[in-house]
């Protein structure tokens, strides 16, 4: 049986996540406000992670450039993704069976060949 590269997987799967998230934010804009309003949570600890500030800065731009940035296939995305205020608003985009079947997805694609 071939394993499952984890870190693969991992950076799949959030990228899958955002794509979804990237579409929501078509349809409800305001889940972009419920991002924003996470990170400003995180501005209270001190101190912070370098993802707090590079959040803030990237959630301050208009909803289009969100939507394409979050979904743009970087090394410097793909470590911001891991620290996502999307996985904490109160709107989830994700859940239940649909959640599942990603995580399920992003594990086959990630088998180590």
């Amino acid at each position: 049986m071939r394993q499952v590269n984890q870190e693969i997987r991992n950076d799949r799967f959030k990228l899958a996540h955002h794509r979804v998230v990237a579409r929501a934010l078509k349809s409800y804009p305001g889940l972009l406000d419920e991002a924003r309003d996470v990170v400003r949570a995180w501005k209270q600890d001190f101190p912070r992670p370098f993802y707090v500030d590079e959040w803030d800065k990237l959630l301050a731009r208009p909803i289009e450039e969100v939507r394409r940035e979050i979904v743009r296939r970087s090394p410097h995305l793909n470590r911001l993704r891991i620290s996502s205020p999307f996985a904490l608003t109160p709107t989830k985009v994700m859940q239940g069976e649909n959640l599942a079947r990603l995580r399920r997805l992003s594990s086959r694609l990630a088998i180590a060949r």
